[in-house]
């Protein structure tokens, strides 16, 4: 269903809402028999000026940070900056193209949403799929490059969630280290790697709603499963006592073998929200995932394709790859 700017998708237990003209962003992800809303909310008067008619316009005025809401694709890149490759400079805008990008919708359905976008500045084709599956959406993405030079590109999910202060962060099976990658004061410079269960820090848990705090942290890959090449999580997510539910991501890790954690209790523009992102490049940035030998880089012709499962899942009931169906 088509609602203005949104779209609606809705199935027996979830209903969820996206916005093709922001890159398919899910504004909201909620489980309608126990009422809760996993998707980070936006201030409502910035949804209500994004969605009332002047959206696009508004967002050629105004960056990310305003819209750190929802759940987001970040490609081809995260963190802003101009990177030169094979002779060819290029400006990275901050968090990617597609966040603020006006996808055309190519197919819709009760529960199922197919999305497309072509950039004329890096010259690729993003496709994307949305699909309600029971307790679960299921989200598919193929990539392109439509161009004649290699494409240097990171794709990480930027999937922003609710906080709650004693909500407690499921990492992925066999996580034995973390690495710091923002600079703090509890956590110091940012590359120093922790082990999982520090002293310094509980990586499980997040920062005190006052505490005034932002977090960002790696699964460290070479202690990760035996290193980033066998690092294939069943499923990693949040959990929140409170609320008795939890919200469980699966992905395929030897697509996305690098997995990072953002939390902000108010240390990022007030805004408290999580994310757990899987990503194919170590991390943020087209230059520092470089220095790291860790930069995907998309041929001409070629094409990357990847898939993410949510699952919102009551204390008492398993997601389905929990039981093995």
């Amino acid at each position: 269903m088509t609602d203005g700017a949104q779209v609606i998708l809705e199935n027996e237990i979830l209903r969820v809402v996206s916005l093709p003209f922001m890159g398919g962003k899910i504004t909201s992800l909620f489980h309608k028999e126990k009422s809760f809303e996993a998707a980070a909310q936006a201030d409502e008067n910035a949804h209500r000026r994004l969605v009332g008619g002047d959206g696009i316009l508004w967002l050629e005025r105004q960056g990310f940070a305003r819209y750190a809401y929802g759940l987001d694709d970040a490609f081809p890149n995260i963190d802003e900056e101009d990177f030169a490759w094979n002779g060819k400079q290029r400006h990275y805008p901050d968090h990617g193209e597609i966040w603020n990008a006006n996808f055309r919708i190519m197919e819709q359905d009760k529960d199922f949403l197919r999305l497309c976008w072509e950039s004329a500045d890096f010259d690729y084709r993003y496709e994307k799929e949305l699909r309600l599956a029971g307790n679960s959406l299921r989200m598919h993405g193929r990539i392109s490059n439509i161009g004649e030079d290699a494409l240097p590109a990171i794709w990480t999910w930027h999937g922003l969630m609710r906080y709650e202060e004693d909500m407690e962060i499921l990492l992925p099976e066999g996580t034995k280290q973390c690495r710091n990658v923002l600079e703090d004061d509890m956590l110091g410079e940012a590359d120093t790697v922790y082990p999982c269960k520090s002293t310094a820090y509980d990586f499980t848990k997040v920062p005190p709603a006052d505490s005034g705090r932002a977090v960002k942290y790696y699964v460290e890959p070479e202690t990760a499963m035996g290193g980033a090449e066998s690092f294939s999580p069943a499923c990693c997510g949040f959990f929140y006592p409170s609320s008795k539910m939890r919200i469980l991501l699966r992905y395929d890790a030897k697509k996305l073998p690098y997995l990072g954690v953002w939390i902000t209790a108010g240390g990022f523009l007030g805004d408290y929200n999580c994310a757990i992102e899987p990503s194919n490049g170590f991390y943020d940035s087209i230059g520092r995932a470089a220095k790291n030998h860790r930069l995907p880089v998309l041929a001409p012709g070629e094409t990357m394709e990847f898939e993410l499962e949510v699952s919102l899942c009551p204390q008492e009931e398993k997601a389905r790859y929990e039981t093995g169906e």
